[in-house]
């Protein structure tokens, strides 16, 4: 995407123009076939369950994206980290007010694809960590650290 629509597009907008795009590099149709709007998804029958219902029904869902790997993790559970930053001209899943900011590494996961990288093929798990940061880290020092 063009940073000129990336910068101006609402999320849902990105969201459409992505899989659009990943619809026409993968031959499923082509400019034309939107254009004549002969591109057919059949709607997703919508739920009559209520929000409680759909939460208790996946509690027990035990389906992960962890893969085996040989890859060493780079950090422990208990360990301090910082993270990166620079910002590179990709996507990336670390908002601007947690760069170069200290945070603890709660939980490791094992190793899962990136779903940004998998969208065009590649599958090269790396390892997924939960950090912890305080509040007074990522807002300033006059902020309640429980918020």
């Amino acid at each position: 995407m063009v940073p000129q629509d990336y910068l101006s597009f609402p999320y849902f907008n990105k969201w459409c123009a992505t899989q659009i795009a990943l619809i026409l590099d993968n031959d499923v149709a082509t400019v034309e076939d939107f254009l004549e709007q002969v591109v057919n998804v059949e709607p997703v029958a919508a739920s009559q369950a209520g929000i409680e219902a759909i939460v208790e029904e996946n509690r027990g869902w035990e389906f992960s994206y962890k893969v085996p790997s040989d890859i060493p993790a780079a950090y422990a559970v208990g360990q301090m980290v910082r993270t990166q930053r620079h910002m590179h001209a990709g996507h990336t899943r670390l908002p601007r007010y947690a760069r170069d900011v200290i945070g603890e590494v709660i939980a490791q996961h094992g190793c899962h694809p990136l779903a940004d990288q998998s969208a065009h093929g590649s599958q090269e798990p790396q390892h997924l960590y939960t950090v912890r940061f305080e509040a007074q880290t990522l807002w300033g020092g006059r902020r309640e650290p429980t918020r």
